[in-house]
């Protein structure tokens, strides 16, 4: 049951009851019953209400007579066959009105709607006749001190319970039932998933009250949170709105209730508590009202602090299930030095149990972690991680300690442990795979390369003395074995170059000037005439810092690739784009200073210094694009373009691109490569030279 049932649904036909509930869902809210107790039980709740019921329902022409007798402001409508003789006998009982089974939902709609502004009127009319007699306040029952004492002390048992929220709302509405002498207590509390007030607790409700669940924007919820203090049957008269009047003598009724009282928390409306009449049936006095007042004041109480406890207890709990599980080690120290609390990770990573570390001083995780921990307890180190081997455990720590807390109030530090042995170990692993994958592939294109002009000379050496006398024989073999000793030495070359790279000589580099001669050393090495090679260089290039053998060979290297791609294409042509890469803005400023430092392969320098200067912005660095319409590179190779020895030629060896990409990488550049069927284009990005306060 939802809310607050404006209609009653009398029926066992499924299919009947889901069109109603269809037909009135935006009217009104329907509640079906199915057993005749039931249904009296709840109209003698919700009376005055309206029900429907279905004629073909058990004992529906009983239940038409006796609802008709016992609730004669209750509004019947009854759903049948017309003509038939339970239909005539339902309309000569005298109810409100009598539909076809088969209404169609505007004649549903309006009966209906008819039938609630109707009953809408006779509340208000009978509320109006209520408050013309008025109800005598007789102070019955003296108010005194000591019952209201008792009250408390009634209540004060609860905390017991203070652990166990349902145990202590049981608890809760005993005291309250036998400090007043109340017979009918029970409490709705908000519920935290939905936000909607459910029945928890009670005694002696009526059955149906713990089905109820009340929308947090009901009209009850509305109420209660504008008005804040409770509703009592014998002062209705009191609310000047007769809708609102109404509205609450229906969900007293719904209780069973003659007062509810609101529950108001620190955060808003928790709830409320509504109980019955006195055991002896006479109404409760101003007096008795203020008391129950106080003594709700002290249950809420309770129960938000129970409440607040519960929701306390369970993110500890979630805390230190989080702290217990997670993959790396904590340790906790207060401000003293004293080691508070560690995870079962850290236990594990550190080989120290509890007893031997909680409460001890931190020199027992060992002086470099006691060392960087107290550092951090003195704000003397920034929290920037640590690596050591443990000299006991010979395990690879990664520790970073984080202070807690303020310099006004500091409860401590942490230490995160993070155990990198086993990544170490496979990160060896992965080299040693790696190295002897390199040998392999070193191997196997060494044999491939050399053997070629090894099988030239041989077979040539072996004809030599069977045709020494033979003048073109020896002019070919003197020929051959000297091209092929000089393949030979040229692959050694390339190896001893990869293995062994020049030092690079780093100075400012006109970018157009390398680029032009990168193209003549990539002609060089693709002869083949006919590949139209297109420039195109944005204006105001910037001029990088570099070693310009090494970055024109390099793309001398990916230029000729290009080149060598294009080889079966009839319109060949190879397309260099080079532009500025990003940008500063307009500035100028003062400045003095000393200093020294380093560059990669450039050597030392320190000096002092001061001036006054302005300048404009610059592009931060260039941009390369090299763009062929080639056949592409195939999707087996794509992702090994970069290894050694990796090639698709019949002659070389497929190192090329490797000394092309360690030479960008180590101009703190970087390079790109995207293909397809339509072609190929690399692009390579270089730093522009920095300026002044760079240097």
């Amino acid at each position: 049951m939802t809310g607050l049932p404006a209609c009653i649904l009398y029926t066992h036909d499924g299919e009947l009851s889901r069109r109603l509930h269809a037909y009135l869902r935006p009217i009104c809210q329907v509640t079906q019953e199915e057993t005749p107790l039931r249904l009296i039980t709840l109209v003698q709740q919700t009376n005055p209400t309206l029900v429907l019921i279905d004629l073909f329902g058990e004992q529906s022409r009983d239940l038409l007579v006796q609802l008709r007798m016992d609730f004669p402001d209750t509004l019947l409508i009854a759903l049948g066959t017309p003509r038939s003789d339970p239909y005539l006998q339902a309309e000569s009982v005298g109810i409100y009105g009598a539909m076809p089974l088969t209404a169609d939902k505007k004649d549903v709609q309006n009966a209906v709607s008819h039938a609630l502004d109707h009953l809408r009127l006779l509340r208000e009319n009978r509320l109006l006749r209520n408050g013309k007699t008025g109800v005598d306040e007789k102070d019955t029952h003296a108010g005194d001190r000591a019952a209201e004492a008792k009250a408390v002390q009634h209540l004060s048992r609860t905390v017991r319970h203070f652990e166990n929220v349902s145990a202590m709302l049981d608890s809760i509405v005993e005291a309250v039932a036998d400090s007043t002498r109340i017979a009918r207590v029970g409490v709705f509390l908000r519920d935290n998933s939905s936000g909607d007030f459910v029945f928890k607790a009670g005694q002696k409700c009526l059955g149906d009250v713990r089905n109820v669940t009340v929308k947090s924007m009901d009209a009850l919820v509305l109420w209660l949170d504008l008005h804040a203090h409770m509703i009592v049957r014998t002062n209705l008269e009191h609310v000047q709105n007769l809708s609102e009047r109404a509205l609450l003598e229906q969900w007293l009724n719904v209780f069973g209730a003659e007062i509810i009282v609101p529950l108001h928390g620190r955060s808003g409306l928790m709830g409320w508590l509504f109980l019955g009449s006195h055991v002896t049936g006479i109404p409760l006095d101003t007096t008795q009202l203020e008391s129950l007042t106080s003594l709700v004041d002290y249950a809420t109480q309770t129960m938000e602090n129970s409440l607040l406890h519960r929701e306390v207890r369970l993110q500890k709990k979630l805390s230190e299930t989080l702290f217990q599980s997670m993959p790396l080690g904590i340790v906790a120290v207060s401000s003293k030095g004293i080691i508070t609390s560690l995870n079962e990770r850290a236990k594990e990573i550190l080989s120290l149990p509890t007893e031997k570390a909680v409460g001890k001083p931190i020199d027992v995780l060992g002086s470099r972690l006691s060392d960087q921990l107290r550092r951090t307890l003195q704000r003397e180190e920034a929290d920037t991680p640590r690596e050591w081997v443990d000299p006991s455990t010979k395990k690879y720590l990664v520790v970073e300690t984080i202070p807690l807390g303020d310099q006004a109030d500091e409860p401590g530090a942490l230490a995160l442990i993070r155990d990198r042995t086993r990544d170490r170990l496979l990160k060896k692993k992965q080299e040693q795979l790696e190295r002897a994958a390199f040998w392999t592939e070193l191997a196997a294109g060494m044999s491939h390369e050399i053997r070629n002009p090894l099988v030239s000379i041989k077979t040539f050496a072996q004809l030599l003395p069977e045709r020494f006398e033979d003048e073109s024989f020896r002019k070919d073999f003197s020929h051959l074995v000297g091209h092929e000793v000089d393949r030979l030495n040229q692959i050694i070359e390339q190896i001893n170059d990869f293995a062994h790279p020049p030092e690079l000589s780093f100075a400012p580099i006109d970018v157009a000037a390398m680029i032009k001669k990168a193209i003549t050393q990539a002609r060089r090495q693709v002869p083949r005439k006919g590949i139209r090679i297109e420039t195109k260089m944005d204006a105001g290039l910037p001029y990088i810092i570099g070693d310009e053998s090494a970055l024109a060979e390099s793309f001398a290297h990916l230029i000729a690739n290009s080149m060598e791609a294009t080889e079966d294409s009839e319109s060949a042509r190879v397309v260099l784009h080079v532009a500025g890469l990003g940008g500063g803005g307009n500035g100028n400023g003062n400045g003095n200073g000393n200093g020294n430092g380093k560059r990669k392969s450039k050597g030392n320098g320190n000096g002092n210094g001061n001036g006054n200067g302005n300048g404009n912005g610059h592009a931060a660095g260039v941009t390369l694009s090299i763009r062929d319409n080639g056949r592409g590179i195939a999707n087996d190779i794509r992702e090994k373009i970069f290894s050694p020895f990796c090639t698709t030629k019949a002659r070389g060896m497929g190192l090329g691109l490797p000394i092309a990409r360690r030479t960008i990488v180590d101009h703190s550049g970087e390079i790109f490569v995207e293909s397809d069927n339509g072609g190929t284009c690399v692009t390579v990005m270089l730093p522009g030279e920095p300026g002044e306060e760079e240097e």
